[in-house]
């Protein structure tokens, strides 16, 4: 976690001043405003988004990877599909698999 011990002071006019404070209203403190939107950081709210995100990613992967796994393993004789099914099924597993990666990849490179 990044720590913030750097102070910076600026003179603003009580106008500007009461502006900031309205724009950041009880989203987050000005600080994070200025930090997301001058120097386009994630405040605490994006951060705990982005990280839910990817959870969820997170476990439909594991879904997805524990389905494919079945069906790799599984007999052809002994599934209640046919083989056409199946194979189009698996691939179809593997595009999902993949787009998920994709987008785990993005949310951590935020």
């Amino acid at each position: 976690m990044r720590r913030y011990n750097d102070r910076l002071e600026i003179r603003l006019s009580t106008e500007q001043k009461e502006q900031l404070y309205q724009i950041a209203g009880n989203n987050c403190t000005v600080s994070e405003l200025i930090r997301k939107r001058l120097l386009k950081e994630p405040n605490r709210e994006d951060k705990r988004s982005n990280k839910d995100i990817s959870n969820e990613l997170k476990r439909m992967g594991n879904n997805l990877n524990q389905i494919a796994r079945v069906l790799n393993s599984m007999a052809l004789s002994q599934s209640p599909l046919t083989a056409s099914d199946l194979i189009d099924f698996s691939g179809d597993v593997q595009t999902a698999i993949s787009e998920v990666r994709t987008l785990q990849n993005q949310l951590q490179s935020k």
